[in-house]
């Protein structure tokens, strides 16, 4: 098609001007979006964290740890850590926050030696 105005080669306006006759079906993200986003977690991780859970308690539930090795540890023949790292699997903290937990991830920091683990706190 050509414009008698402008040929065949329509200026750059057009291409970026959003009241342009081109529609962008796709819309940006919002921040309130993002922040309730969660991502995929399989269910063998969940799985694995509530056996930890459970098996960490001792039958109390106002601090409970689990160390990140032993989540590693109980996936080992479901994937290997480095796909888990990948994929952001740890990453499970929202979805206990949601069930009714407060969970705070804690690793060493630069010149620490402890091992990274998880605090699982009933909520009051």
């Amino acid at each position: 098609m050509v414009n008698k105005k402008w040929g065949r080669n329509p200026p750059l306006f057009f291409l970026t001007n959003p009241r342009s006759v081109l529609k962008y079906p796709m819309k940006p993200i919002t921040p309130e979006e993002v922040k309730n986003s969660r991502p995929e977690i399989p269910d063998e991780v969940i799985s694995a964290v509530n056996k930890l859970l459970v098996k960490n308690s001792k039958g109390n539930v106002s601090r409970i740890v689990i160390f990140q090795k032993d989540i590693i540890e109980e996936l080992k023949d479901f994937r290997p850590s480095n796909v888990i790292y990948e994929n952001s699997w740890l990453d499970f903290e929202k979805f206990y926050e949601t069930a009714g937990w407060t969970v705070e991830y804690d690793k060493p920091g630069y010149n620490e030696t402890y091992s990274a683990h998880f605090i699982f706190k009933a909520k009051q």
